[in-house]
């Protein structure tokens, strides 16, 4: 496995960590790998998430990707129990948040 694989998959763990915190017990994870970019889609129904979450999530997920804190953030993310979601915007390069009628979906892209 190599660090970006690495990557992706805390860049994961933190988005599921959303999902758990607010008691979805039926979440779907597509990854998808390729030369070029990893994506991640994740969906499932969630209860009354707090409308602040889901901005602070598309703003994170589009932050331009930093390459000099990357190292540095990278070692943070996952570290607890808490959401590192500023954390988020330093390792994708862009994300979509769509939460409508209780169903929350969240996709990211990095690109190699």
């Amino acid at each position: 496995m190599n660090k970006n694989d690495s990557i992706m998959i805390r860049v994961m763990n933190e988005l599921l960590k959303i999902y758990l915190f607010y008691k979805c017990d039926d979440i779907i994870i597509d990854f998808k790998k390729s030369d070029k970019m990893n994506i991640i889609n994740l969906e499932g129904y969630i209860e009354n998430i707090d409308e602040t979450v889901i901005k602070e999530l598309q703003v994170f997920l589009n932050t331009p990707r930093r390459d000099d804190t990357e190292e540095y953030y990278y070692k943070l993310l996952g570290s607890d129990y808490s959401f590192e979601l500023n954390l988020l915007d330093s390792l994708v390069d862009e994300g979509n948040v769509n939460y409508e009628n209780g169903k929350l979906k969240i996709s990211v892209i990095r690109r190699i």
